[in-house]
C-alpha cells in the first residue's frame, strides 16, 4: 500500500474509459465511482471507501475504514 501512496504524490493518473465503462456495467454505480475503483486496481491497491454500492459491487477491490484500519477483509 506504501507504493500506492507513493505513485499518487506524482501527479495524475488516467484510467482508461474502457476500463471504467466496464466496471459501470457490471455494477451499480456511478463512472466517477468507478474512476476510484478502476484506479485502485491500476495502482495494486484497495480501495477504502464508506460508499456502500462500491463496497458491494466490488469486495476484492474496496475495503471500509474499518475493515482498512482493523486489516481485515470483507466476508
Amino acid at each position: 500500500m506504501r507504493l500506492a501512496a507513493a505513485s499518487l504524490l506524482g501527479g495524475e493518473h488516467a484510467v482508461a474509459d474502457e476500463v471504467v465503462l466496464d466496471l459501470v456495467n457490471r455494477s451499480k454505480c456511478s463512472a466517477y465511482d468507478c474512476e476510484f475503483a478502476a484506479l485502485a486496481t491500476a495502482l495494486g491497491t484497495v480501495l477504502v471507501t464508506e460508499d456502500h454500492a462500491l463496497l458491494t459491487a466490488f469486495p476484492r477491490i474496496c475495503r471500509s475504514l474499518d475493515e482498512a484500519v482493523q486489516g481485515r477483509r470483507r466476508s
